[in-house]
């Protein structure tokens, strides 16, 4: 049987790109930066310390002599609250469309401005926008958020971000409860499924190299994308026609 001449870039190419892109970026500042926002944010705590620290001993004692109404313990709580909204907006300029971890432009550069890569020797070709959602699962857990967060997050991203009717987005949703009723994530049902399988593909490779992500490889990544394709999950991946 001849062979077509196949036009798409090797995806084992994109695969190196993105194993880069998730090594550099679980190591950055940005992540640093989050994880503070998430977990030593105390902005609160600190002007409480500072403001029982002007009253008297007597007026102190008397603040804190009902643990319950702790001025300090309601300023952990504030604490809590706050950092994480301020976690959210840094993440939301990381990885919303045209952000620094948005890597679809970059990639379709990559592929010659083509919308696919190809593994040659499978015959399968891999969208280009599956690759972000890879690297969103896995450096939104390297920051600490859960895997909720994440997921429910895409999808109040896909309800604000795209043109989509209400009547488009419920039909979407009720597609992808039947594909995964298991999954009681109210938001991430308004997700496109093949974004949301991406990025489940992102937390296992997390689950198993995010302690050292040194270890991450391509082909790793390949591999984890072809389980969910071999399981029947909606993934942006098919057949080539030119082999």
């Amino acid at each position: 049987m001849k062979v077509k001449h196949c036009p798409y870039i090797s995806v084992i190419e994109i695969a190196q790109f993105l194993c880069r892109e998730i090594q550099v970026n679980s190591k950055s500042s940005h992540v640093r930066e989050i994880r503070n926002l998430l977990f030593s944010y105390n902005k609160g705590r600190i002007v409480t310390q500072k403001a029982l620290g002007l009253m008297t001993p007597l007026g102190r004692a008397l603040v804190l002599s009902n643990p319950s109404h702790s001025p300090l313990f309601s300023a952990a709580i504030s604490d809590k609250f706050e950092g994480r909204i301020k976690a959210y907006a840094k993440w939301k300029g990381l990885v919303a469309a045209g952000c620094p971890w948005d890597h679809k432009k970059a990639i379709q550069r990559l592929q010659g401005n083509k919308l696919w890569s190809c593994d040659k020797s499978k015959h399968i070709l891999f969208f280009y926008d599956l690759w972000s959602n890879i690297h969103y699962g896995f450096i939104g857990k390297a920051v600490g958020f859960t895997e909720w967060e994440l997921t429910a997050g895409a999808g109040v991203a896909q309800l604000k971000d795209n043109n989509r009717s209400w009547g488009a987005w419920t039909s979407q949703y009720l597609q992808n409860r039947i594909k995964e009723l298991g999954d009681a994530d109210f938001l991430a049902a308004f997700d496109d499924a093949s974004d949301n399988e991406a990025i489940k593909i992102g937390f296992r490779l997390y689950n198993r190299y995010g302690g050292t992500p040194s270890f991450l490889t391509a082909q790793a990544i390949l591999d984890e994308i072809y389980k969910s394709y071999q399981n029947n999950k909606l993934v942006n991946i098919k057949k080539c026609p030119n082999h």
